[in-house]
This record gives structure tokens, C-alpha cells and sequence, in this order.
């Protein structure tokens, strides 16, 4: 896997360079099992929308949660695979449009905690929500969350394509500088 040498830069930064990379990693029968994973991750119907729920109202809720996800510096990965639960829940359950932030934070809540380092505590959900939600709806939900996808929380985002792409992209010969 590519990854980010340590902190060493100025002020602790991250260095630019880039770690080998394993050809196993990125090879065609690994690009090919996560196409063929990411079928299992679509949402169970393409239009989950009802009269109480909107299309819009799913566009402000993920704006939400991409606030929340820029204010405690996710990885970039959070956001897509909270928004994978969130579309995943809404194709097999119908829900009220008042229950959809609740189902939101738990959804941001269940990613950090499968993709991130440091999980993000339900007292800052509550937080970010102006206090319209409580830690204790947030528990509950997130174990309805966890049965209705079976536990199954590892799913295969776009995220998961882009370094297959670019390593893709380095193999052809673009004459452009590849650390840009």
C-alpha cells in the first residue's frame, strides 16, 4: 500500500514522499475483487425517497455531516463511507424526516469508528446538531444501524479506487510531473 512517510516536515507536517508500492496491492485481480465487492455495498433500491423525505433533504443532511467531517479533520474516507451507510440504511428502511439527522450522526459515528484512527465521541454529535440530539438515541441507533447492514460495515467506497487509478495514471506515459 502507498502511504505517507511519518511526520518530519516543518511544523510536523507530513512529508510529500511516497512509500513503495507493493504491486500486489494494485494489481488487476485486486482492482477486480473490489469491483466486483462494490455491487454488494450499492444501496438496496436506487429511489428510497418518500413524501416525508426528499432528495434535498439528503443533500443538506450530507452537507451537514461534510461540515462536521472538515470541523474534526477526517479522513477523507468518512464522509464517503458514512454516506454509504446512510444510502444503505435509507434503501431498506423508511424513516421520518425528523429521525434523518439522528441517522446521519450515527452514520459519521459507525465510520470513524471503522476508518479512522480516532473515533468521534457522540457528545460532539450532539454538539453539532445545536443539542437536537442525545447521546442515548445516538447508541440506540447505531445498533439498529449495525443489524439492518448485518454488521456488515466494511464496505467498498469510491475511496477505495483512487489509488488503483493513479497508480494506473503512473504507469502511462502522460509526460507530466507525478508529485504534482
Amino acid at each position: 500500500m502507498s502511504v505517507l512517510l511519518p511526520p518530519g516536515g516543518p511544523g510536523g507536517q507530513v512529508c510529500g514522499l511516497r512509500a513503495y508500492n507493493d504491486p500486489v496491492i494494485y494489481s488487476d485481480r485486486a482492482l477486480k475483487t473490489l469491483l466486483r465487492k462494490e455491487i454488494k455495498y450499492l444501496p438496496a433500491s436506487k429511489s428510497y425517497f418518500h413524501a416525508e423525505l426528499q432528495p434535498q433533504m439528503r443533500k443538506e443532511v450530507a452537507g451537514w455531516m461534510l461540515e462536521i467531517c472538515e470541523a474534526e479533520h477526517c479522513q477523507p474516507e468518512v464522509l464517503c463511507l458514512a454516506l454509504n451507510y446512510l444510502d444503505r440504511f435509507l434503501s431498506i428502511c423508511k424513516i421520518q424526516q425528523s429521525q434523518l439527522q439522528l441517522l446521519a450522526a450515527v452514520c459519521l459515528l459507525v465510520a470513524c469508528k471503522v476508518r479512522q484512527h480516532q473515533p468521534l465521541p457522540a457528545n460532539k454529535l450532539v454538539e453539532y446538531s445545536d443539542f437536537n440530539l442525545d447521546p442515548h438515541n445516538i447508541t440506540e441507533w447505531e445498533v439498529l444501524l449495525l443489524s439492518k447492514l448485518d454488521w456488515d460495515m466494511s464496505s467498498v467506497i469510491a475511496y477505495d479506487f483512487v489509488e488503483h487509478i493513479i497508480q494506473r495514471l503512473l504507469q502511462l506515459p502522460l509526460g507530466w510531473e507525478p508529485d504534482i
